[in-house]
């Protein structure tokens, strides 16, 4: 009983350490984009491609050229490397950027979609796996349990 107790506790931090890489993903996210300079941009061409390439069927994915001007007003352009369907926007339309004052080709969509979904996937993923070994640990915990009190009573009848 006791090292099936072990063994549910050593699987459980599995789950807790998805979870946390998840946390540390969010906080170091967080603290690097505040030093994000807030600035507009605009979409000036929609490229597309195939979602999958080998089956031709499947639906075309857009993936926007984006231009914004810095500091200096020096024009900068950059292409997402995610593609959507539908696409982010139409082409001349402006779009919320966020730009690393120190590296203007470093930028990010100020979206909760573009900024969090990646550490909020992996921390909901951590959780599924929490719940899915909880569960089941509590199970093989409580069946060794009632084996263990059904135990002296079979000895005595048999």
């Amino acid at each position: 009983m006791k090292k099936t107790i072990i063994i549910c506790v050593l699987v459980l931090l599995i789950p807790m350490g998805i979870i946390s890489g998840g946390i540390y993903w969010f906080a170091k996210r967080d603290a690097r984009l505040t030093k994000y300079k807030k600035i507009k941009g605009e979409i000036i061409e929609l490229n597309t491609k195939k979602k999958d390439m080998y089956n031709p069927a499947h639906e075309t994915a857009y993936y926007p050229k984006i231009m914004y001007y810095d500091d200096n007003d020096e024009v900068h352009e950059f292409e997402l490397k995610v593609g959507s369907n539908p696409p982010l926007g139409r082409v001349g339309e402006k779009i919320k950027l966020l730009v690393n004052p120190e590296n203007p080709e470093d930028v990010v969509i100020d979206s909760f979609m573009y900024k969090w979904f990646g550490p909020m996937l992996v921390c909901i993923i951590g959780f599924i796996i929490f719940t899915f070994v909880s569960i089941v640990s509590v199970t093989v915990i409580l069946n060794q349990h009632k084996q263990r009190k059904s135990e002296p009573l079979k000895k005595f009848l048999s």
